[in-house]
């Protein structure tokens, strides 16, 4: 199995090291979303590493040539947003800048995922890895109704095709719909019944994401 791709980290982002910024696509003035934006980021880089004012000039410039980019966050529900922002502030440097995703993200997700999943699917799909998801999957135990559940039956069904897929097909992008407000999910909802190889370019259409 090929190495799962991953996203960027916040920090990372911030101080260059990757290309492009997320902004409000219906900003009337994408200055003032972006300068917003990169400073909301940099009040909690500074307590770990001190941004230049060449570096945020430089990162609000990087916004502001995506400004007719979707903010991917836009998707998200506001529940799910605080979580996230919520577990950054209680994080280390360290930890802030090399694993944010792979510690908020899983522990919003998990949050919010009382309904659509039953709960050894939450502990292996969204907290857990690859394999273990796999597993539990195997074992017949998810049944649910709701688009996340059957999002992951049909990526364990792809499994043999999800190395053709373009983005590589991920759990993540199955867990991901939790983050997502209602309409996303019913755009999502379109994409199950695909061919194995065009489900996951159209979950991310639809709002979700690999990390």
């Amino acid at each position: 199995m090929p190495p799962r791709p991953s996203s960027p980290t916040l920090l990372a982002f911030l101080l260059g090291t990757v290309s492009g910024c997320a902004s409000e696509s219906n900003a009337t003035t994408p200055s003032d979303s972006c300068t917003e934006q990169i400073d909301r980021f940099a009040t909690r880089v500074a307590e770990c590493r001190t941004l230049t004012s060449e570096q945020r000039e430089a990162a609000i410039a990087r916004c502001e040539s995506a400004a007719s980019a979707a903010d991917p966050r836009d998707a998200w529900r506001q529940e799910f947003q605080k979580a996230v922002d919520d577990c950054s502030e209680t994080l280390t440097c360290e930890d802030f800048a090399e694993n944010l995703d792979d510690i908020c993200y899983p522990e919003a997700l998990a949050a919010g995922a009382s309904g659509l999943l039953a709960e050894a699917t939450i502990a292996t799909c969204v907290s857990g890895g690859t394999e273990d998801c796999e597993q539990e999957l195997a074992l017949g135990r998810e049944t649910g109704t709701s688009v996340v559940s059957r999002c992951l039956r049909r990526w364990a069904e792809c499994a043999a095709e999800r190395e053709q897929s373009d983005p590589y097909w991920t759990e993540d992008h199955c867990g991901t719909l939790i983050a997502l407000t209602d309409s996303h999910r019913t755009q999502a909802e379109t994409c199950i019944d695909l061919a194995c190889t065009e489900v996951a370019g159209c979950l991310v259409t639809a709002g979700a994401f690999n990390f």
